[in-house]
């Protein structure tokens, strides 16, 4: 429960200051860190049609192009008013905690740093099930 309010926290920070979160994890060298941020994909969900790709799916794309991933998480787009109707798209994506020197590389396969959601910080996100 606590490292999920944690990880809760530190989503909801990155997106309120608006630039990508960041955070260390260890890289192979006993003793070096690795500079990393989130990225995000839609999940491609269809109201009443199909669920969307799960986290995993979307993190085998990311390690198919040998980008390591650290985290996945279930996201829920909140704060922007949103259709509920067959046939459109629903709020919800895949965050996934990327080397940041591999951004180049995940944007070519349409992730997009977490720090790109919103206009003018009014769209933030939350943690869900998957």
């Amino acid at each position: 429960m606590f490292l999920i309010a944690a990880v809760s926290s530190i989503l909801v920070a990155g997106c309120t200051e608006k630039k990508a979160p960041t955070s260390r994890a260890q890289s192979s060298e006993p003793g070096a860190s690795v500079r990393t941020l989130q990225v995000y994909i839609d999940n491609s969900a269809i109201q009443c049609e199909r669920e969307g790709k799960s986290p995993q799916h979307t993190a085998q794309q990311l390690a198919a192009n040998n980008i390591a991933v650290i985290a996945s998480h279930c996201v829920h787009i909140t704060g922007v008013a949103s259709a509920t109707l067959c046939g459109l798209k629903d709020l919800n994506i895949n965050v996934h905690e990327i080397a940041a020197a591999d951004l180049k590389k995940a944007r070519a396969l349409g992730f997009e740093p977490v720090a790109n959601i919103g206009h003018h910080g009014n769209k933030s996100f939350e943690l869900k099930d998957c």
